[in-house]
């Protein structure tokens, strides 16, 4: 028998069968892992089996490479916390799925689990976008935002190629800043304002880079986008 103890996020449930799930946990150690638990719905676990939640599981399987089964207990209940906060909400939901959609089982990712963790103890719009954009770098994608990529220059950056992911100073892109995406300030400078056009700035950046990379072949979560309508439409920062 095959056992693993760890910790982890809950970034996926599927029903199966008259009362069970499939579990994916983005773990601390052992990067995601699926298991079955035959009692989704019973008084005992209504507040533990939840997307986004923290939990200690242990798993165990005959084989590796099989299935294997969850027993989970709860160390903090993200979506409880958030459950009448429709944007906060929307965000841990985002993180799963993106989660969920981007990385293969077991792949090792102790470094942005943690990452992870930080951001659902800290939500809001600013902090997501930066979280995307190490998505990206975890998944091989990474943007350089240091300097320009025409000069060299490390000054007035406002530009981001969309072709290499690397940023432009103003004067080097204004001749071209119809095809160039926008750099947010926030994104490159502490202890700086920014409002709903900086988000919007922020989620077009982090979402045209997820879509050429890693959805190129598939829908974006749908969740990112009523997220995305949540932020600018009603004009709320959090």
């Amino acid at each position: 028998m095959i056992k693993i103890e760890d910790e982890g996020i809950i970034i996926n449930i599927r029903s199966c069968g008259e009362n069970g799930a499939v579990i994916s946990v983005l773990s601390e150690n052992n990067g995601i892992v699926n298991g079955y638990i035959s009692k989704l719905s019973n008084r005992k676990n209504n507040n533990l089996y939840h997307i986004s939640n923290h939990v200690k599981f242990s798993w165990q399987s005959r084989l590796e490479e099989n299935l294997g089964s969850f027993s989970m207990s709860l160390i903090k209940g993200y979506a409880s916390i958030h459950i009448l906060d429709k944007i906060k909400s929307a965000m841990l939901m985002s993180v799963a799925s993106l989660i969920y959609l981007s990385f293969k089982e077991r792949e090792p990712l102790n470094n942005f689990y943690h990452t992870t963790l930080a951001l659902f103890d800290d939500l809001n719009a600013k902090n997501y976008i930066f979280w995307e954009l190490i998505l990206l770098e975890y998944s091989g994608f990474g943007l350089d935002l240091t300097k320009c990529a025409a000069t060299g220059a490390v000054d007035d950056l406002c530009f981001v190629s969309p072709k290499t992911g690397r940023a432009v100073s103003k004067e080097a892109g204004i001749p071209y800043k119809d095809v160039l995406l926008l750099l947010p300030k926030f994104l490159i400078c502490d202890n700086v304002d920014f409002d709903v056009n900086d988000i919007k700035e922020g989620l077009n950046l982090s979402g045209y880079f997820l879509k050429k990379h890693i959805f190129n072949q598939r829908n974006m979560p749908y969740i990112r986008s009523i997220l995305e309508d949540y932020l600018l439409n009603e004009k709320i920062i959090v």
